[in-house]
């Protein structure tokens, strides 16, 4: 006890957050649901869910025609945290071509072995009004 080393390092606590990412705008859910524990916290603007309330949110999403993808990624891992904050874009298009791109804050949390135990994604909800107008 007392010991704040941790048995995964950065590099490894960058990738799997890329990855993470990766498998989402794939719809490779899961591939993405083994990288999280299985009680992982996934919390978009301070609501709180659980993987399959997440995957119900983008399923809905894509149902309706919207596509996602990421970009502008700019990641800083805290390895003795075992955290990774990133903000990234993210570029959502309808199939008529109407686009927003709003920009998140995303914090994700690990245990000691690397699986992911909480999300958090902050989003500037208001850019998305293109996608509904």
């Amino acid at each position: 006890m007392g010991d704040d080393t941790t048995t995964i390092d950065a590099a490894e606590l960058d990738a799997r957050c890329a990855r993470f990412f990766q498998y989402s705008a794939a719809h490779a859910w899961d591939a993405l649901a083994n990288l999280c524990s299985p009680d992982t916290v996934f919390a978009q603007n301070g609501h709180d869910t659980d993987l399959a309330g997440l995957l119900a949110m983008v399923d809905g999403l894509t149902s309706s025609g919207i596509e996602y993808s990421y970009s502008n990624v700019r990641r800083v891992v805290a390895p003795e945290a075992r955290t990774v904050v990133e903000q990234h874009h993210v570029i959502l298009r309808r199939g008529d071509g109407v686009e927003a791109t709003p920009d998140a804050c995303i914090v994700m949390q690990f245990d000691e072995d690397g699986a992911i135990t909480r999300v958090e994604e902050y989003l500037d909800t208001a850019a998305l009004a293109p996608l509904f107008a």
